[in-house]
């Protein structure tokens, strides 16, 4: 990582924060980078016009006190670029323009598209999508090329999709332009069968629909179920966790729920939840006489 020797100063000492003067002593970086005040001094940020890829690397604040430690703070700014526009071709290599009409393709036989994009930083991902649900998100070029390939295959095409509409989408960065999904479909899927005491139980919950996959969490009487082994199996729009679990006597009638969460969906979340049963082994009962 690069360290900025930037420096950039603001001097507060003689009045309150929202008032103290500006000074820059460094290059380019300097003269492009200003301090926003407010009453507040919490509230100061520093703000940097026209970022290039230069200014990537870790920045220093440090704050001096008349009476109190000098304090430092390092923040890493990761700058990211995107990839050139993408190109769409079809089996025999011709490029096809965006929004026009690909093929024809017979029924039946094979559907071939090829997305294709140059550069992006980090390594730019392609998905193609339908109807917003994913096809492909599976990059089929390797990561030392320059170029980001992801080829779209669908055998024995069907009649529903006459007049589909194909997206191919490329980004440098998951935050940077995907279109976020909740999950649209969660449940348990193991058979409700009467659980015993000391006796670990493998319990199979699914969600799909979701994009970036959904995290999946685990509850008993509606709280979080935490010293449980759990075993999660994920694809880009698929996740599956099987719960071991041990029950006790008095876990009997209450609601075990399996809830799936996108964490970049502010309340994207689906749950499935059912009662579970314990079977309690019977006391014994031993009889003495009297004499």
């Amino acid at each position: 990582m690069e360290l900025h020797h930037a420096s950039l100063v603001l001097d507060a000492r003689g009045g309150p924060i929202d008032k103290a003067s500006h000074l820059a002593m460094t290059d380019d970086l300097g003269g492009r980078s200003y301090f926003i005040t407010e009453n507040e001094p919490s509230k100061a940020r520093l703000k940097i016009q026209k970022v290039t890829r230069r200014d990537q690397g870790v920045f220093r604040c440090r704050v001096d006190f008349v009476n109190s430690p000098t304090r430092n703070f390092q923040v890493n700014l990761t700058l990211v670029v995107q990839p050139t526009d993408l190109k769409i071709f079809d089996v025999e290599g011709r490029e096809l323009k965006i929004n026009s009409p690909a093929g024809p393709f017979l029924e039946g036989h094979e559907l071939f598209l090829s997305c294709q994009v140059i550069g992006g930083r980090p390594k730019p991902t392609l998905v193609w999508w339908y109807n917003n649900t994913i096809l492909d998100g599976v990059v089929d070029s390797s990561r030392a090329s320059s170029k980001t390939v992801n080829q779209l295959v669908l055998k024995n095409i069907p009649r529903y999709l006459k007049g589909a509409r194909f997206e191919c989408r490329a980004s440098a960065s998951e935050i940077a332009g995907y279109v976020t999904l909740k999950p649209n479909k969660v449940k348990i899927v193991s058979p409700n069968d009467l659980l015993s005491v000391r006796k670990t139980q493998n319990i199979r919950c699914e969600t799909s629909g979701s994009y970036p996959p959904a995290k999946i969490t685990w509850l008993l009487d509606g709280k979080p179920i935490r010293n449980a082994v759990v075993t999660e199996e994920e694809t880009d729009t698929f996740t599956g966790s099987i719960l071991s679990l041990n029950v006790a006597a008095e876990d009997d009638g209450k609601d075990l729920v399996c809830r799936a969460v996108n964490p970049r969906f502010p309340g994207g979340s689906a749950e499935d939840r059912r009662q579970i049963h314990v079977a309690c082994k019977s006391p014994r009962l031993v009889l003495s006489t009297v004499p």
